[in-house]
């Protein structure tokens, strides 16, 4: 009987050992996926299923039964064998970049369905308090539904002023109201309606006691109520979108769309990927708030996905020949006067 080299022994332990050491890692990725992300569900918008969690609000549920035209790109799947995913030599960061590459390359785009204009008010479908956005949620790779939008609610304010200012805040976005579902926060307490208005804000150049030269000053606060039933006919909303593995090599999507609420026939769409850089704050950690979209110089001011750029392409505010035309009014005190 031939003796067995202490070579191929060592090799042979070496193989084995491997295994086990690739089997518990692929075990403890299984382990880190969260029971939401177990339970999945398919919906009429979405090419994949999606966690059962993202449809427990009344807007989420609508968001993600939005079908598509079927003039947009359909996934294209990723080889994750040909990236080297069961090699062990290589490293799972190049094959996060490659797959991220890939989605951005297949799938990110703009584009507009429908020309409509121009849009005096719009209803924004899923606003989020930015309390919600805490730092342990920020960090979990299966925690936000679409960090790249969500991420957007840090920079705005729980107060009437910089949430309706995103929208209403002339001469830079010229909308005469903005309505949104009421939530339970301090500021729109006043009211039990199920939804809000903010309408009324206007600047102009004069000078204001205090001052020395004129400079841009408010002249009308911005001013809310609750109202029934939302009047605008086109709205916003977002959604995250699954794709396969995604989470597990920190990348996930949003689509950014926006419909009439009638119909809701969808006029445009905004879709990208974001990947997210590693935390220490766990062993799975990611950090969403710095996560690398799809196309960098989209991003203008610092303001993620460029939000507000979308909303007036995909619905055009109004301008100032509009007004003198069409009688259009910032000062939209309830919804009778609409």
């Amino acid at each position: 009987m031939r003796k067995i080299s202490a070579r191929v022994l060592f090799f042979a332990f070496c193989i084995i050992g491997l295994g086990i050491v690739t089997a518990g890692c692929q075990r403890d990725e299984a382990e880190s996926v969260p029971l939401a992300w177990k339970k999945l569900v398919r919906t009429e918008g979405q090419h994949y299923p999606i966690p059962a969690a993202w449809l427990e609000t009344p807007e989420g549920r609508i968001a993600h039964e939005l079908k598509l035209p079927a003039s947009v790109p359909a996934p294209v799947p990723f080889d994750f064998s040909a990236a080297g995913e069961s090699k062990f030599w290589v490293d799972k960061d190049d094959i996060a970049n490659a797959y991220f590459r890939h989605l951005c390359k297949t799938e990110a785009g703009f584009w507009r369905f429908r020309d409509v204009g121009p849009v005096e008010g719009l209803y924004f479908a899923r606003p989020m308090s930015p309390d919600q956005l805490t730092e342990e949620y920020l960090q979990d790779p299966f925690g936000p539904e679409a960090p790249a939008m969500e991420r957007l609610f840090q920079t705005i304010a729980e107060d009437m002023e910089e949430q309706g200012g995103y929208f209403v805040w002339p001469p830079f976005r010229n909308y005469r109201f903005v309505e949104q579902p009421r939530r339970d926060v301090g500021w729109q307490k006043a009211t039990d309606m199920p939804y809000i208005r903010m309408f009324g804000y206007t600047q102009a150049v004069f000078v204001k006691p205090g001052q020395v030269v004129a400079a841009m000053n408010e002249l009308t606060p911005m001013e809310f109520v609750g109202i029934a039933e939302p009047t605008a006919r086109y709205a916003i909303t977002w959604r995250g979108i699954t794709r396969p593995k995604d989470r597990r090599y920190r990348v996930a999507g949003v689509e950014l769309i926006a419909y009439e609420r009638g119909s809701r026939e969808i006029i445009a769409l905004r879709r990208t990927f974001a990947i997210a850089p590693r935390s220490r704050g766990g062993k799975y950690a990611v950090f969403w708030f710095i996560a690398r979209p799809c196309s960098q110089a989209d991003e203008v001011n610092l303001r993620p996905l460029a939000f507000v750029d979308f909303i007036k392409k995909a619905l055009p505010e109004p301008t100032a020949k509009d007004e003198e035309e069409h009688g259009m009014n910032n000062r939209v005190m309830d919804g009778n006067k609409l």
